[in-house]
């Protein structure tokens, strides 16, 4: 499967999750830990795909840039909020 669907995937539910708590939802504590072990995979996956872009391809995509940097942020929001941080 392409990376880009994946993404698209993902963004999506991330998203429909923000849209939630944005409405004054509040989500399960075992939601809010899913949500921070798909993030954590994300990461996992950007930091291949940087991997990969430097070395293997050679090039850098700037959507790619803007893309890994809004996920890494994403994990950090996530783990900082569920530390109660």
């Amino acid at each position: 499967m392409p990376a880009g669907l994946l993404g698209l995937g993902a963004f999506a539910a991330v998203t429909v999750l923000g849209v939630t708590v944005l409405t004054g939802a509040r989500l399960r504590r075992a939601l809010w830990l899913a949500l921070n072990a798909g993030v954590l995979a994300g990461v996992v996956f950007v930091h291949w795909l940087i991997h990969q872009s430097l070395f293997g391809v050679g090039r850098l995509c700037p959507y790619c840039a803007v893309v890994r940097v809004v996920t890494i942020a994403l994990f950090w929001y996530v783990t900082l909020r569920n530390l109660g941080v």
